[in-house]
């Protein structure tokens, strides 16, 4: 499978006319300020909402027009999706290992903004994945290409691991954060993080443990 960018117009006159096993089969990710997230509660898996992550930011979109050739836009917008790496190793890995279609939404006039181009050029550049322009495909003038699935979920990973390092201490920074990531721990894995802290005793409860991770970390 595959992940497919293409506007509201599109999705409406094209891609929800096909297959609706495919449709079914398909994750959105809603990026764009004009689309809404509505429907059965069915629907709620299917959809991800990825505006706060992926839509640029007021003050980019402000402070620019030429949304196509400006290398400025592109830089910053790029360093926006720097932070959200994470997100779009997930949605990668999903269409490797899952065998599914994600199609990356934006709303018919939000096209301008050029952004669904930018994170294609970026999630190539970065993870060596291609993304389609769905309009394009069907048209003949894209076509989809054979990928090192090994090399693309290794870089995946290895972004995916770095993300977990940085919450985990982002969490373990604070009290409350604390409390949260070791209440969040099975007990094996709350029994191997107070052992190799020298920390454990047999027969320790669940809330023994993170009692002494809270204390102690």
């Amino acid at each position: 499978m595959a992940i497919f960018i293409m506007n509201g117009k599109t999705f409406l006159t094209t891609y929800i006319k096909e297959d609706p096993k495919k449709v079914l089969k398909t994750q959105f990710v809603i990026v764009s300020s004009t689309i809404r997230k509505l429907g059965k509660k069915c629907w709620d898996r299917q959809i991800i909402n990825a505006n706060a992550n992926l839509y640029p930011s007021q003050s980019l979109i402000m402070e620019y027009d030429d949304y196509k050739h400006d290398k400025n836009y592109e830089a910053e917008y790029y360093n926006q999706l720097d932070n959200s790496r994470a997100l779009l190793a997930t949605l990668i890995k999903y269409v490797v290992d899952e065998n599914y279609t994600v199609v990356i939404l934006c709303g018919k006039k939000e096209s301008k903004y050029n952004y669904l181009n930018l994170i294609k050029k970026y999630v190539l550049d970065e993870f060596g994945f291609p993304i389609y322009d769905y309009k394009k495909f069907k048209e003949g003038k894209e076509r989809i290409v054979q990928v090192d699935n090994y090399e693309i979920t290794h870089r995946c990973n290895k972004v995916l691991k770095k993300a977990a390092k940085r919450k985990k201490e982002k969490m373990l920074s604070t009290e409350k954060g604390r409390k949260q990531y070791f209440s969040s721990m099975s007990k094996s894995e709350l029994k191997k993080e107070l052992k190799k802290r020298d920390l454990y005793y047999p027969d320790m409860s669940k809330s023994e443990m993170i009692d002494m991770l809270e204390t102690f970390v």
